[in-house]
């Protein structure tokens, strides 16, 4: 779909649901940042309220194409590319998100600047399928065992180790596809196998992750209940057959924190 229908643009209004935006980071591997600002201003363009800073704020300035992820509070997500073209301190979206109540009673968080995008793309909405995420995520906490051998590298702090085990985490992977443009899908069934592995299971959503190859760069995203998340970044090795179906790995090779006060990489 080239453009967003009415029903998209208002269930996308609200500040209480899940949005994704996905850069390119300096070296060229995918950036995922939780932002609920994330929301539609017109049937062909995105726009996103900052009230914090981070890296990804500075990735569109030099690398304009994004991919995006929105999911509501009743599991319907929608994914798609877009591309930054600008950014404001003033005006009408300005204004818009600093009388919402999340940022007009925030001492602290209230929207300075309002970064604006075009459409290229949105996938129809999609239901997050509990039943095979449920059943998928069994299997792979059987399949995360088989990868080793564990080098007892401390690569995740002990609190984002068990945050990315869980498995009632929500998780979602990045990665650049060949059009150049970041691709994000929700990944809750992959789990950590230590503290610098994240397994990750081909299914339920394998059509959609056709692009998603060995040795590619990418990104996953884990956030609680709470919001409160982590973000990893290292190479795919690649999808392969276990005895508890088809899984893929993900050596870790820099974790970032992007929570304030102070964003940034924490490992190495």
């Amino acid at each position: 779909m080239k453009k967003m229908t009415d029903d998209m643009i208002e269930r996308f209004q609200s500040t209480y649901k899940v949005g994704l935006l996905a850069t390119i980071d300096d070296n060229g591997a995918p950036h995922i940042t939780m932002l609920s600002s994330l929301q539609a201003s017109a049937p062909q363009q995105l726009v996103m309220g900052q009230f914090t800073e981070g890296l990804s704020k500075e990735h569109v300035k030099t690398r304009p194409n994004v991919g995006f992820l929105i999911m509501t509070l009743d599991k319907m997500f929608w994914t798609g590319t877009a591309r930054w073209t600008h950014c404001r301190n003033e005006g009408e979206e300005f204004d818009m998100y600093n009388q919402k109540p999340l940022f007009r009673y925030n001492t602290y968080f209230g929207v300075h600047t309002v970064h604006y995008f075009d459409l290229i793309d949105i996938s129809e909405g999609e239901n997050l399928r509990m039943g095979p995420v449920v059943f998928r995520a069994v299997l792979n906490l059987l399949a995360r065992n088989l990868y080793g051998p564990k080098t007892g590298n401390q690569v995740m702090k002990p609190w984002a180790e068990k945050l990315m085990k869980g498995l009632q985490t929500l998780k979602f992977i990045s990665w650049t596809g060949d059009d150049q443009f970041p691709h994000i899908l929700p990944v809750i069934e992959a789990q950590a196998s230590d503290s610098e592995t994240i397994v990750i299971p081909a299914k339920p959503y394998a059509s959609s992750a056709a692009g998603l190859k060995k040795n590619t760069a990418v990104a996953v995203n884990g956030l609680n209940l709470e919001m409160v998340g982590t973000l990893v970044k290292g190479t795919f090795g690649g999808f392969g057959f276990t005895p508890f179906g088809k899984t893929g790995r993900l050596k870790i090779e820099r974790v970032y924190n992007s929570l304030p006060p102070k964003p940034g990489y924490i490992y190495p």
